[in-house]
């Protein structure tokens, strides 16, 4: 969840935590069906190969979801190690409790709050 503003008004709206991104899990032989779904362009890669994300992350970051976060590294710029997905971030912003990272591995920007 997250607060926008509006210039009339606030309100708590449910954002994706990996925007622009779906997690598939799909047979090698399969692996092309994701282009049959409209607005599909390619998949995300890292080192040459299509990215993997394992059971244990997809389950980490539904955990993480459900919890908040604690860090004493509250610096702008700073490597943070997102706790919950077991994965190194860069800290974009700090808005209030808000914060925002770009995770080392995927790419993904995610949002949290501090507890």
């Amino acid at each position: 969840m997250e607060v926008r503003q509006w210039s009339d008004r606030k309100k708590k709206i449910t954002v994706p935590l990996l925007p622009s991104m779906v997690l598939v899990s799909l047979h090698e032989k399969n692996v092309n069906k994701v282009f049959e779904v409209p607005g599909v362009v390619r998949y995300l890669f890292e080192k040459g190969k299509r990215a993997e994300v394992s059971n244990e992350e997809v389950l980490s970051m539904k955990y993480y979801l459900e919890n908040t976060y604690h860090s004493n590294q509250k610096e702008v710029g700073k490597i943070i190690k997102v706790p919950l997905l077991e994965q190194e971030a860069t800290l974009l912003s700090i808005k209030g409790k808000n914060c925002i990272a770009q995770l080392k591995k995927l790419g993904a920007i995610v949002s949290f709050q501090l507890s």
